[in-house]
């Protein structure tokens, strides 16, 4: 369990892990002991071939600046804090002490290893050459909802929602063995394992009116929860842990209780 320190995260992602910061500074803040410095490097939709590619450009234009960078930071008993700027993945590595760097395919290419490879390998590469005192987490990302045409009967990737979560799950899993043993921060698995238990009765935590593919603010708050446990190493929530008020009491615990034995069929 890690305490009495400032957790420094580096986020080379896209929309499936800017949207980690909505909750994760709140859950860490009501942790006691811990603290959280949260850095998304963000291009919405942005692939791990996309990534490496930024790192190739960056080298050949030094000035060039590809990434909205958002940054939360929590301090003690000061309000959460944030603050936004352009940067480099370059600039990025070099700039911060980091204590752990997380990657992820983008979701259209998550259920297919084929997407991952050879440029996982050289954006690990690159991280490890750039900040050899971080450790390498990959999050596991989500099946859509199942109301997406892609996944919905005839779509055209052959396969229902069930179908995708297994496939990107088994790529995730072939990553971080090839990675070495990488950890993996389980959402997809937290996911599936939520509406295995309650999709039959509530909405889905994926998809808001038109968008089929994003969490809502539920799901926003299972994602953190699940991050949360992963990245501190904990076996469970403080008593008082923090929920948004939109959730009613119970509904915050059914999705932490997802994240929570997620978490802990990952260990």
């Amino acid at each position: 369990m890690l305490t009495n320190a400032v957790l420094r995260v580096l986020m080379i992602g896209n929309s499936f892990s800017v949207c980690v910061g909505h909750h994760l500074p709140g859950i860490v803040r009501s942790a006691p002991g811990c603290e959280l410095r949260l850095t998304s490097a963000y291009i919405g939709g942005c692939s791990l071939k996309r990534h490496w590619n930024n790192v190739l450009a960056t080298r050949d234009d030094p000035e060039a600046r590809q990434y909205a960078v958002r940054e939360w930071t929590t301090d003690g008993d000061a309000p959460v804090s944030r603050k936004e700027w352009e940067d480099s993945l370059n600039e990025l590595l070099a700039r911060g002490d980091w204590d752990v760097v997380t990657i992820q395919q983008a979701s259209p290419g998550s259920w297919d290893y084929a997407t991952y490879q050879p440029y996982a390998d050289q954006l690990v590469a690159y991280i490890r050459e750039q900040a050899p005192a971080a450790r390498i987490w990959i999050q596991q990302t989500w099946a859509y909802n199942a109301a997406d045409a892609r996944i919905s009967p005839g779509g055209a990737w052959g396969f229902d929602q069930a179908g995708m979560h297994r496939r990107l799950s088994e790529a995730y899993a072939e990553l971080a063995v090839h990675l070495g043993g990488a950890p993996v921060i389980p959402t997809g698995d937290a996911v599936a394992l939520w509406r295995s238990r309650h999709l039959a009765d509530s909405p889905d935590i994926v998809g808001n009116g038109t968008d089929t593919i994003h969490f809502n603010r539920r799901g926003e708050y299972l994602q953190a929860a699940t991050w949360f446990l992963s990245l501190y190493g904990r076996e469970d929530f403080p008593p008082d842990v923090y929920a948004p008020d939109f959730l009613s009491p119970d509904e915050a615990e059914r999705l932490r209780a997802a994240a929570r034995d997620a978490v802990a069929a990952r260990r």
